[in-house]
């Protein structure tokens, strides 16, 4: 985890940037929508944002700190999953994207039947500008959780902003509306599904 130790000089740097080891409001901007596992979300209602790796107050000074700690937890136990995804989430939040997405990789091996933690996996391969395997790892949880609509929804994403393959994005946008016809995220993202595919 000696790759980790940038994050002391980072979070140095990001004084006023940085409250505490996460910030919810950054991570609620670069994370897939999530609900909570076996919370009952009906059709229409936005998902809430996807749990948080952790917050609290102290500054850059608290964040170095709580580097260490994870780092100390890991080495003590390397299949501490929720410690790795702490650490994880401070890589996302400074922008460490391809650590994160290392660190996700090693959640999802430890509890491959976490969405989130797939999800968020699938969000670091696209921060990171790594397009195909994060529709890999979306299609991955899209197949994985069936009955769920967030993987299917950035798959649709991915597929329509990034990759510009609306045939496809078109198919998988057909059942995401069924799953969630009043659903206003889907909604907007249908109407961008059909703006780009009549060239607009």
């Amino acid at each position: 985890m000696n790759r980790d130790n940038v994050l002391f000089t980072v979070i140095g740097l990001l004084t006023g940037f940085i409250a505490g080891y996460v910030m919810h409001e950054v991570m609620a901007e670069r994370q897939p929508p999530r609900r909570i596992p076996g919370a009952a979300t009906q059709a229409g209602q936005q998902a809430p944002a996807a749990p948080q790796a952790g917050a609290g107050g102290g500054g850059p000074a608290a964040g170095a700190e709580a580097v260490q700690r994870l780092q100390q937890r890991i080495a003590e136990n390397p299949d501490d999953a929720d410690a790795i995804f702490q650490l994880a989430g401070m890589n996302a939040t400074i922008g460490q994207w391809s650590r994160a997405a290392e660190l996700y990789e090693r959640v999802v091996e430890l509890r491959p039947d976490d969405m989130d933690a797939q999800l968020r996996l699938g969000d670091a391969y696209r921060q990171a500008g790594d397009t195909a395997s994060a529709l890999g790892r979306f299609r991955k949880a899209r197949e994985s959780f069936p009955d769920e609509w967030e993987p299917r929804y950035w798959e649709v994403v991915m597929l329509t902003v990034y990759l510009e393959d609306y045939e496809s994005a078109s198919q998988e946008m057909a059942e995401l509306q069924r799953m969630q016809p009043d659903n206003a995220d889907v909604a907007r993202l249908a109407t961008e599904v059909e703006r780009r595919m009549q060239g607009g």
